[in-house]
């Protein structure tokens, strides 16, 4: 759905994280629950832990791809397979939204999950005339 309405690979990725920072931002919603249930993973009845295993898999595929996208694009640099990258991005996003929630502080999800962006952004030159 997201890739239906937003086609730029960077404004994907943007509300991606935008999702995620109205979860934060809103006390009152959870955010990543798939998340939170993987860090109990042993704990959990073998058909719950196979979906939230398929979860981090299509989330994975789903990053792995916009990464190809955005890197074939000249968009973003990466240092490493896209599928390397994905997997950063995606452990960046979820340690931030537990960092955000431990401190009491949702700026801190966009500050760390904006920085994760900026990181592999390519800069754009402009040119003074």
């Amino acid at each position: 759905m997201l890739e239906r309405d937003v086609t730029d690979p960077i404004e994907q990725l943007q509300a991606f994280i935008g999702h995620w920072a109205e979860c934060i931002e809103d006390g009152s919603r959870p955010f990543c629950v798939c998340a939170l249930l993987a860090s109990e993973l042993p704990l959990l009845p073998s058909d719950v832990a196979v979906e939230v295993k398929a979860y981090f898999h299509l989330l994975s595929g789903w990053l792995t791809r916009v990464f190809e996208r955005a890197s074939k694009e000249g968009l973003i640099h990466l240092r490493h397979t896209p599928r390397d990258e994905a997997e950063l991005f995606m452990a960046v996003i979820h340690g931030a939204m537990l960092s955000a929630r431990a401190y009491g502080d949702a700026g801190k999800f966009s500050m760390i999950a904006s920085a994760a962006l900026d990181h592999i952004k390519v800069a754009k030159l402009t040119t003074q005339q």
